[in-house]
């Protein structure tokens, strides 16, 4: 946290208080002044200004003793951000040496915004090629721009694949990943012989040519849900402290020539949806019986289930959160005591 950090004198003028210090975390100067007995403005900055006190030189003395790690605490905001991408042209979510990710994209435009180091967290790894419509991520700053500001300019420093759709100040304890309650994720498959001749369909959905029977689909699908050891879902080679994850629901429908899978759960293994969805196309297509769902689940193996489907149909729609987490927190301001003479 910033806010452990104290900013340190280095030296004090003789025309009055002038005093430099330096953040241990960014090493950049900061300065606090006030010269005189008339108002002057106390600016704090680190590659920018990071707060703006109205301040007398009588009163200044008091500012020193109370310019503590709370005080600027106060400063500290953590903000949660949603965003959407194109994956195609992104190798994943997560921050990689030497290719292109959506968390190394979205921190540097933050970092050209708030003027600081940004570390990113975010509510899920999604894969090369898997889209997101609603991706949750925070950070914390000490930058008091306010949020609807905020937004377009992270917005407007941020290239055609991926968008900012809403920022907003929430309380401290908030992570965008360990405070998830569950997320959904939808695939889209386009049924049909031919394939689809819209370039947006072919980006983000899979073409599968197979006759589909979506009633089979449906009743596989009722297996997934459940607390239950997915090892049989998981990338081969996947090694997690436990394999048991908790499928809340698993919906199969179909719009006209497209069908949907949506799998919502608290949590998933590495490419565990795709392989859900690679087991109910060979259900859909007649290659297995529904209730064998339950016999490769139970297997724990994953040779036993279907193929992983690609990532283009893939989509992380929306992530919930406890309501109470996304409540602004109450500032205090932090203002000057007083000077003898008012």
């Amino acid at each position: 946290m910033l806010a452990n950090r104290l900013l340190q004198p280095e030296r004090t003028s003789a025309r009055g208080v002038d005093r430099t210090f330096r953040h241990p975390k960014w090493d950049a100067p900061c300065s606090v002044a006030a010269f005189g007995c008339e108002p002057r403005e106390m600016i704090t900055q680190s590659h920018g200004i990071v707060a703006t006190l109205r301040v007398t030189s009588t009163s200044f003395s008091r500012l020193s003793s109370i310019w503590t790690p709370h005080t600027i605490a106060l400063m500290e905001r953590t903000i949660c951000m949603r965003v959407a991408y194109d994956g195609t042209d992104f190798h994943g979510w997560q921050l990689q040496l030497e290719v292109r990710t959506v968390q190394e994209v979205l921190e540097q435009a933050l970092r050209r915004v708030v003027r600081h180091h940004v570390d990113l967290i975010g509510s899920g790894r999604t894969d090369t090629g898997v889209h997101a419509a609603g991706h949750v991520s925070n950070f914390i700053t000490t930058c008091q721009m306010d949020t609807y500001k905020l937004k377009h300019a992270i917005g407007s420093r941020l290239p055609e694949d991926i968008s900012i759709n809403a920022v907003l100040e929430v309380q401290p304890r908030f992570n965008a990943r360990r405070s998830a309650v569950s997320k959904l994720y939808r695939y889209r498959i386009h049924a049909a012989p031919g394939r689809p001749v819209e370039r947006a369909a072919q980006r983000y959905v899979y073409h599968y040519w197979h006759p589909l029977d979506v009633d089979r689909m449906r009743a596989a699908a009722r297996h997934f849900i459940g607390e239950k050891d997915f090892s049989s879902m998981a990338a081969a080679g996947t090694q997690r402290a436990t394999m048991v994850r908790t499928v809340l629901r698993c919906d199969v429908q179909r719009h006209l020539r497209e069908i949907r899978i949506d799998v919502e759960g608290t949590g998933f293994l590495y490419k565990q949806v795709r392989a859900m969805v690679g087991t109910l196309l060979n259900v859909g297509r007649g290659q297995w019986e529904p209730d064998y769902v339950k016999d490769i689940i139970e297997s724990r193996n994953r040779a036993s289930g279907g193929p992983t489907a690609p990532a283009r149909g893939l989509c992380l729609r929306w992530v919930r959160y406890p309501p109470h987490l996304l409540v602004p927190p109450a500032h205090n301001e932090f203002t000057p005591p007083p000077s003898s003479t008012e």
